[in-house]
C-alpha cells in the first residue's frame, strides 16, 4: 500500500469516528437540550459538523495524493528509471 493510500484510509476512517461528530461547543449543546426538540436539533448539528469537516480532508487528501505523484514523476525524471512504490 502507498502512503497515500494509507493516508486517505486515515482520513476516512477518522471522518466515520463518532468521537468527530461530537465535537460542538458545550454552550450549544447546553443550549439545545435545554429548548423543545433539543435532541433533534443536536443529531442534526452533529451531522453538520460531519459534513463540515468532510469536504477539507478529502481536500488535503486529494492535495497530498497529487503533490506526492508530482514528486515520483519528478523522481523518475531525475534518475531515468521507473520508480515503484517508492523505492528505486
Amino acid at each position: 500500500m502507498t502512503q497515500a493510500f494509507r493516508f486517505l484510509l486515515a482520513m476516512l476512517g477518522a471522518i466515520g469516528l463518532p468521537i468527530s461528530a461530537a465535537a460542538q461547543c458545550a454552550m450549544c449543546r447546553a443550549s439545545l437540550l435545554n429548548s423543545q426538540g433539543g435532541a433533534e436539533l443536536i443529531e442534526g448539528l452533529r451531522q453538520g459538523i460531519v459534513l463540515l469537516l468532510a469536504i477539507p480532508l478529502l481536500i488535503t487528501a486529494t492535495v497530498l495524493i497529487r503533490l506526492q505523484r508530482a514528486a515520483k514523476v519528478s523522481e523518475e525524471a531525475a534518475t531515468g528509471q521507473r520508480v515503484q512504490d517508492g523505492k528505486s
